[in-house]
């Protein structure tokens, strides 16, 4: 009798464990997008966010301290600049894209939605970061990245993540 509630117990506790891992709607971030070729400049010039904009800030120090792991330097002279920028939506929202004019072709999407689960436990939120990488002569666009992840509303993004996931994306081309 003592071992069969051991069993059941354990049995129970296996499956509120299982459970709970379910619930989680964390997703890690992950490229979503990328285009142009990584520069060959081993120096960057990171422009800075505006002070009221906390994310962004974040971001910011993020991404200076994985360009500096990475062996690239910030100089504000360096040939390259970088301009970052984060948003945030319900996960339950989608992206879609359209030509403008008298297209009758249905948008395409671009972010699909997120379908709710049984089991999350709170509203999903979905992050995207960009880092876009501009020629300083020219000004053309030379590298754009877009990571995205999944966090629950009222969470901080894991700005360490995001700026590891860009930066690894800009020197591996």
């Amino acid at each position: 009798m003592i071992r069969n509630q051991r069993f059941l117990s354990s049995t129970v506790l296996a499956a509120s464990c299982g459970l709970a891992a379910a619930c989680a709607v964390t997703e890690a971030p992950q490229i979503s997008s990328s285009i142009g070729a990584a520069p060959r400049s081993q120096s960057v010039h990171l422009l800075e966010p505006d002070k009221d904009q906390a994310q962004l800030l974040a971001l910011h120090s993020a991404l200076k301290e994985s360009l500096a792991g990475k062996g690239i330097l910030l100089a504000e002279d360096a040939d390259v600049v970088a301009e970052l920028g984060i948003s945030q939506r319900p996960a339950t929202l989608g992206v879609f894209a359209g030509e403008a004019g008298a297209n009758t072709e249905p948008p395409r999407p671009v972010a699909e939605p997120r379908k709710a689960r049984l089991l999350d436990l709170c509203e999903a939120m979905t992050v995207e970061a960009n880092l876009a990488l501009f020629d300083r002569a020219s000004g053309e666009l030379v590298q754009q990245s877009k990571a995205q992840g999944t966090i629950c509303e009222g969470k901080e993004p894991p700005m360490d993540e995001f700026a590891e996931v860009l930066v690894s994306k800009l020197t591996s081309d």
